[in-house]
């Protein structure tokens, strides 16, 4: 199922990540942490390479790009991700703010290609008006939710290629 960005699963996919891992063991993560590189566990690659990719999208909001997510997704997803955030969020005169962290992962990793079933704690992230510079009354806090992100491995880096956002919370 591919992730359309309607209202409130544009955080979903800013925050991108859910399922139920299949495989490799449960890993608890930091934060922000870890490598894209490959030359790593295979799986510990993955997963890192998600982390990156859900801390490019937090930082997102301000000027909407495929280079934004250079080195984290493939041209493909980056493009269909920034369409969609530019039509169902800036359109709107609303944008991201805040951070969304991924708390757990589960990679699999077949060859060139990679799942990574994650837990994303998009609850310090808001949809808000273009003008605001911190959450309030109106603004919409992202779910803690399951995401389930495919990857390819590209020029020795894991891209986040798709993300499927689950419906089970995590």
């Amino acid at each position: 199922m591919r992730f359309v960005l309607p209202s409130f699963a544009v955080l979903g996919a800013l925050i991108s990540l859910t399922a139920c891992g299949g495989g490799a063991a449960h890993t608890e993560i930091e934060p922000l942490g870890g490598s894209a590189s490959p030359t790593a566990d295979p799986g510990e690659a993955a997963t890192a390479a998600v982390t990156a990719y859900v801390a490019a999208t937090s930082q997102i909001a301000e000027h909407p790009s495929e280079a934004a997510l250079d080195g984290v997704a493939t041209p493909a997803w980056a493009s269909t991700f920034v369409g969609n955030y530019r039509k169902n969020v800036a359109a709107k005169g609303m944008k991201f703010i805040g951070t969304s962290t991924v708390v757990s992962a589960d990679p699999t990793v077949t060859g060139s290609t990679a799942r990574v079933d994650a837990c994303v704690d998009g609850t310090h992230t808001f949809i808000v008006p273009k003008a605001a510079s911190h959450s309030g009354p109106q603004s919409q806090s992202g779910p803690r939710a399951r995401y389930t992100y495919r990857l390819l491995l590209q020029d020795d880096r894991w891209l986040v290629d798709d993300i499927e956002m689950g419906t089970t919370p995590c």
